[in-house]
C-alpha cells in the first residue's frame, strides 16, 4: 500500500515538476508527433488481453514472442526487446553470451555486450523479426550498470537507433546514459514507488531521490512506469507522475494484462 505519505510527497513532487519539465524533446521527425499525442499507454505481456481493453490506450508494449489479438488494435505498438539480459524461454538464449542470473527475475541471466556476439544477434536476427511493428522498446538497459558495460550498451543502443531509421526507439532507464543515445522517448520505470521482491510489497519511493531520477529526464517525452494495486494510490501516483509532464501507467508488478484502476478518481 502506497497511502501513508503520499499526499505529501505528491505536492512536493508535483510542484518540481511543474517548475522544472521541459518540453523539449529528441527523437526522428516521423516518430516524434506520433508520440506527442499519447495520453494512455500500457504494457499487454500477456496474450489474453481483450481487444476492447486494449482499444483503450493510445500505445502498446507486447512481447513479439506471443502478444495479444492486435487485430483491431489501430494505435502505437511497440515491441518488447530485453537487451541487458535475456530469458531462457527466448529461442536465442543458447546463444546469447551471459553472465549471472537475475535474482529477482529467474531464469533471465545477465548478457555479456563484450566481443559484439550479442550486437550481431540483435542487428541481423532479432530486430528483422520485428519489422511488422511501429517501433521497439528496449528494456533492461540498466544491467549494464552492474556488469560495468555501459560503454557496450550505448554502441548498442546507437546501433538499433540507425537500423530502425524513421520507426519508434523506447529505452527504459537509461540514466546517465540518456545524453549519449537518441531516442524517440524514455521509459522511466519505477521512479515514484518501487516493488520489492522479497517483502512482496508495493513502496513509495524518497521524494528527493524520486525528484533528482525524474529530473534527468525532464528534456524527453517519458512514458512512466509505475507499481501499486491499490487503486486509490494508483490514482495519486499517476497524478503525481503527470505533475511532471510524465504519460504514466501505473499497474501490478506481472505487467501480463494491461490496468485502468490508476485512471480512476479517489
Amino acid at each position: 500500500m502506497l497511502r501513508p505519505g503520499l499526499a505529501a510527497a505528491a505536492r512536493a513532487l508535483t510542484l518540481c515538476g511543474l517548475l522544472l519539465v521541459d518540453e523539449a524533446c529528441r527523437g526522428g521527425p516521423e516518430a516524434r508527433p506520433r508520440l506527442q499525442s499519447i495520453r494512455e499507454w500500457a504494457c499487454a505481456y500477456g496474450a489474453d488481453a481483450s481487444p476492447a481493453l486494449l482499444d483503450g490506450f493510445d500505445l502498446l508494449i507486447v512481447d513479439p514472442d506471443g502478444p495479444p489479438d492486435l487485430s483491431t488494435y489501430r494505435g502505437i505498438v511497440l515491441a518488447y526487446l530485453s537487451v541487458g539480459e535475456v530469458n531462457e524461454s527466448r529461442d536465442y538464449f543458447d546463444r546469447v553470451p551471459k553472465g549471472d542470473e537475475d535474482p529477482n527475475w529467474p531464469g533471465g541471466y545477465r548478457i555479456d555486450l563484450s566481443g559484439g556476439v550479442w550486437q550481431r544477434l540483435v542487428l541481423e536476427e532479432i530486430l528483422p523479426r520485428l519489422a511488422s511493428y511501429d517501433g521497439v522498446f528496449l528494456d533492461t538497459v540498466d544491467a549494464a550498470f552492474i556488469t560495468g558495460q555501459e560503454r557496450e550498451m550505448v554502441h548498442l543502443i546507437r546501433a538499433v537507433r540507425e537500423a530502425l531509421r524513421d520507426r519508434i526507439l523506447v529505452v527504459n532507464n537509461p540514466e546517465r546514459l540518456v545524453d549519449q543515445i537518441d531516442v524517440d522517448a524514455v521509459m522511466a520505470e519505477g521512479v515514484f514507488t518501487r516493488y520489492e521482491f522479497a517483502l512482496k510489497a508495493y513502496r513509495l519511493n524518497d521524494p528527493d531521490v524520486a525528484a533528482r531520477r525524474a529530473l534527468r529526464y525532464r528534456k524527453h517525452i517519458v512514458l512512466n512506469l509505475e507499481y501499486a494495486i491499490d487503486p486509490v494510490a494508483a490514482h495519486q501516483v499517476a497524478q503525481i507522475s503527470r505533475g511532471w509532464g510524465f504519460i504514466p501507467y501505473v499497474t501490478e508488478i506481472s505487467l501480463v494484462r494491461p490496468t485502468t484502476h490508476h485512471r480512476r478518481a479517489p
